[in-house]
């Protein structure tokens, strides 16, 4: 893409993405401290604050490399990517609610970024405005980056710059954009389990619309060597979910134990019960809301 404005489509481009990332902030800095701490906010941010008072993390795992002990992973399936984001602000402005809900801003404001980034790669300047637009006013997209479940927010801009190294790499053969996707990749899955499901549409994607042949000859044509080190990055990603289940495979064990009945006693098995459940409550949410 380029950086620089040529036409005038790029300008209102960049003006689009200026003006989606001023709504962003604006509607989400509002009144930081409404509603009260969410058990989903608080989760992780406990540990940054231990980590600060140079305290055990009181998380599934945790290593000490060059001081104070570090989380590793906060949960069998999740990582401690939003807590090292939470001790960042905690560092610069101190512990509170608007330093935690701040820096979950900021890392929604770069997955607009991205989001604007992979548009204008993928599909143009009008695309790329129309998304960042639309995403960055989303009541939705708002709160849930402002005071969502923590650990989910970095997700996407993770999945949206892996994909846009990917991209690159593809365009270009170029071996620092591959490194980067890996890299990207492995920290995604570590942030959180659930990313492997980026993995089988990507797959699918990727085999309808470029071919196994095509991708095979691009493969073969990059150097071994930017192979060999794009799977040590993928593995660094990795690392904290890695050493997490060695020697025993704890990640496998706890998805393998709520696959059936959740940790809240929910039976997965009953899918029809399930279906009507939800089906049922969500007509009591429509029917209060429309009385």
């Amino acid at each position: 893409m380029r950086l620089r404005p040529k036409s005038w489509s790029d300008v209102l481009a960049w003006l689009s993405l200026s003006a989606g990332l001023v709504f962003y902030f604006g509607v989400g800095t509002h009144s930081l401290r409404q509603p009260g701490l969410q058990y989903d906010e608080a989760f992780d941010a406990v540990h940054a604050l231990e980590v600060l008072q140079r305290k055990t993390p009181s998380c599934a795992d945790s290593t000490r490399l060059f001081g104070p002990d570090l989380p590793l992973m906060v949960h069998p399936h999740i990582g401690p990517t939003t807590v090292y984001t939470s001790l960042a602000a905690f560092a610069v402005s101190g512990p509170s609610v608007e330093s935690l809900r701040s820096s979950q801003l900021v890392v929604g404001g770069v997955a607009l970024f991205l989001l604007f980034l992979l548009g204008y790669d993928w599909f143009g300047p009008r695309a790329a405005a129309l998304a960042v637009l639309l995403c960055g006013s989303a009541p939705a997209f708002v709160w849930w980056s402002r005071g969502g479940a923590n650990w989910t927010v970095p997700m996407l801009p993770l999945a949206l710059g892996g994909l846009l190294a990917l991209s690159r790499w593809w365009e270009r053969r170029g071996g620092a954009a591959l490194i980067l996707a890996s890299f990207l990749f492995g920290l995604g899955i570590t942030t959180k389990i659930l990313f492997v499901w980026l993995a089988l549409p990507l797959l699918v994607v990727g085999l309808l619309a470029i071919g196994a042949g095509e991708i095979s000859r691009a493969l073969r044509s990059t150097k071994p060597s930017t192979i060999a080190v794009a799977l040590a990055a993928f593995g660094l990603g990795l690392a904290p979910l890695i050493a997490h289940n060695l020697p025993e495979p704890n990640t496998l064990d706890h998805v393998w134990r709520n696959s059936s009945t959740t940790a809240w006693g929910h039976d997965n098995r009953n899918f029809v019960g399930n279906l009507v459940f939800a089906v049922a409550t969500s007509s009591g949410c429509s029917t209060a809301k429309s009385s």
